[in-house]
């Protein structure tokens, strides 16, 4: 039987009491870890080697594999789900990733439209940047690794896959 004083001390961290006691104590020590994470950081995305609670982020790795194994019980993936755990970072980061994209492809058609040209300045600091982004894009085009997505999205604002400085890039490998 538990004292009072312990079984407040338990409540106060939240521990779940409808559980009956089934969970393993070191899972619920770690999704209180979890919950002191979203607390801290408004959200779940543990990074995979986070040095300040390795622990944590060892556990977060093995949720979704067991996940995906099918060897999660419903009440755990239950309260996983209720904190907001991220199970697919993938395709998550991809989405993160593609929206700075499309930001640049905004900045780059914006210049555009009010310069009537492509020949983004390279000696003006405000425009670096932009200048980096486009020639990453005919690099990442050249070496085949610019999806075909993106390639569409740039060939529909006519986006010049030739240098303005006398640099020519090579057509793509197929």
């Amino acid at each position: 039987m538990l004292s009072q004083d312990r079984w407040r001390r338990l409540k106060a961290l939240g521990l779940d009491w409808k559980t009956g006691g089934s969970l393993d104590p070191r899972w619920e020590r770690s999704f209180l870890s979890l919950r002191e994470f979203r607390r801290r950081f408004g959200h779940c995305r543990v990074p995979s080697q986070w040095a300040e609670n390795i622990n944590l982020s060892k556990w977060v790795v093995k949720m979704r594999r067991l996940n995906r194994a099918g060897r999660l019980s419903s009440e755990k993936l239950r309260r996983l789900n209720e904190v907001g755990f991220v199970w697919d970072v993938t395709g998550e980061r991809e989405a993160e990733q593609d929206a700075v994209w499309s930001k640049w492809l905004a900045k780059l058609h914006k210049f555009h439209q009010q310069h009537g040209h492509w020949r983004v300045p390279t000696d003006q600091r405000r425009f670096h940047s932009l200048r980096v982004w486009m020639d990453n894009q005919r690099i990442r085009y050249h070496r085949g690794r610019l999806s075909a997505e993106r390639i569409r999205r740039l060939e529909e604002v006519k986006f010049p896959w030739v240098s303005d400085r006398g640099r020519q890039v090579a057509s793509r490998v197929k």
